[in-house]
């Protein structure tokens, strides 16, 4: 096929895409397209050559994570081998934005020709996504999507066997480039277009089902057929090819081993409450600054009625800073996590008053199943439009600052203690959304299967509501267990 054949398809893929498209693919594609702007507005500091070097692990993961990136799938499947040594992938990273080195200068150390890769896991679909964020006019993204894309149209260039990455990269960016000033399209959009010829990938928006497998199935057989007709894979090299097809798996959950190892544990904790209640009342691990303001925050919140009257009144805020400092929110270094400004806190507050004070009459314990599920959904839309932090993730500071404003039903969630209960690890492998929409409703179950004695509980210390004391106890089982 020819070059102009491969045009000519991709024009009517192009035409086809549209949000108001009947065709859930179509509508996938052009949200991709769409979102653009605001994934590379967020990404593109995140991954500068003056940032890269500050980088911190949850900001690459949440890259990595298609609800945060809104184009690839999958990135995520590598995700911990490539963060566990930060140090090392910050310099990777560092050295792929360099644009002051020739790209294959760059490619050839990261990934030389018959070595080892520098960063083990960081492969050519995630250092080309970060070069189509930060340079988006010069890198288009190299990934089995569109190198099915490419073969399937006929226009996938020839490289000599065992050619480097560096090679085959310069090769295929020089027909991107050809392919979007023909369309008139950018290197983002000609990407979207080879997800919705192939089908490849598992894109999927929170509005949207994913393609069915009818469609998925049919574009299967149709990339086989044009494959085996020119001659250019055998049956073996299209089923490992077929392997990183889309397959009917919901990646946003844990794997049934981690979901099952998730409810032990809160069948554990649940079972000896009280015990790890006091086991975290004798460890004093809060005293001070944290107990102290908190303490402040809890008693100002106490005096009004309402959550607007409490966002209103300037001091909660004040303490609230300081009670976030104190529990470690605000740090002092350069890639240390770090507090929003005062202002602009109080502010975001403001623009979430009503949606919070929807919320401020419900009790965790009292929620059934579904209802938790659908709270947990309408927290995370308030936490997403937060600005507690400047960190990419949320859930951490988002959770403590809501937990003053609702301590009936927002537990405080932290990586040090929350995480390791729930996961034994305190990164957040497929994002911070993710993350708590699962444990929203695990919460939920400690609190029911307490019940009453919650607010038994409450009391002196740190016991200051239900969900703390939910949290007390958790810091205290982790306790427990870690000296085990």
């Amino acid at each position: 096929m020819s070059m102009e054949h491969a045009i000519e398809t991709l024009k009517g893929v192009h035409s086809r895409v549209s949000v108001n498209s009947s065709n859930a693919s179509n509508r996938i594609a052009a949200k991709i397209i769409r979102a653009q702007h605001a994934v590379r507005a967020r990404y593109q500091p995140l991954f500068s050559r003056e940032r890269v070097g500050e980088l911190q692990a949850d900001g690459f993961l949440g890259f990595l994570l298609f609800d945060n990136n809104q184009h690839w799938s999958n990135l995520q499947r590598q995700g911990s081998r490539m963060t566990a040594d930060m140090p090392r992938l910050r310099e990777a990273l560092a050295l792929l934005v360099d644009e002051e080195l020739p790209l294959r200068t760059r490619l050839n150390q990261l990934r030389p020709k018959g070595g080892k890769p520098v960063v083990k896991g960081l492969a050519r679909s995630v250092m080309t996504a970060i070069l189509q964020i930060v340079y988006p006019d010069r890198y288009g993204v190299l990934n089995n999507t569109v190198e099915a894309g490419m073969r399937q149209v006929g226009i996938w260039p020839d490289s000599p066997r065992g050619a480097s990455l560096a090679d085959r990269y310069e090769a295929v960016n020089r027909v991107l480039h050809t392919l979007a000033e023909a369309l008139r399209i950018d290197l983002w959009t000609l990407d979207a277009l080879w997800y919705r010829l192939t089908l490849r990938g598992s894109p999927r928006f929170d509005d949207e089902e994913p393609s069915s497998v009818q469609e998925r199935s049919q574009a299967v057989a149709v990339m086989k057929s044009q494959f085996q007709h020119r001659g250019e894979s055998s049956d073996s090299d299209w089923n490992e090819l077929s392997l990183l097809l889309p397959v009917e798996e919901d990646r946003r959950t844990s794997s049934p081993k981690t979901l099952a190892r998730m409810r032990t544990r809160v069948a554990q904790l649940s079972a000896e409450f009280d015990r790890y209640v006091t086991a975290f009342n004798h460890e004093a691990l809060f005293t001070g600054p944290s107990l102290y303001f908190h303490l402040k925050t809890v008693e100002i919140r106490a005096r009004h009625a309402s959550v607007a009257a409490t966002i209103s009144d300037s001091q909660f805020f004040e303490y609230l800073y300081a009670t976030l400092t104190a529990w470690g929110m605000h740090r002092p270094g350069r890639s240390r996590a770090k507090l929003a400004n005062l202002h602009e806190m109080r502010e975001s507050f403001e623009g979430q008053a009503t949606a919070i004070d929807e919320m401020a009459s419900l009790r965790l314990r009292d929620l059934s199943t579904i209802h938790a599920q659908q709270i947990a959904s309408k927290l995370w839309a308030i936490m997403e439009r937060l600005q507690v932090s400047t960190s990419n993730t949320r859930i951490v500071a988002c959770s403590k600052a809501l937990h003053h404003l609702l301590p009936l039903l927002m537990p405080p969630i932290d990586r040090e203690y929350t995480l390791s209960f729930f996961y034994r690890r305190k990164t957040m492998n497929r994002g911070d959304k993710a993350t708590f929409l699962e444990i929203f409703p695990l919460f939920r179950e400690i609190a029911v299967a307490q019940g009453d004695r919650l607010a038994q509980l409450v009391g002196p210390g740190m016991n200051t509501s239900e969900t703390k004391v939910i949290d007390n106890a958790i810091i205290g089982f982790v306790s427990t267990h870690s000296r085990k």
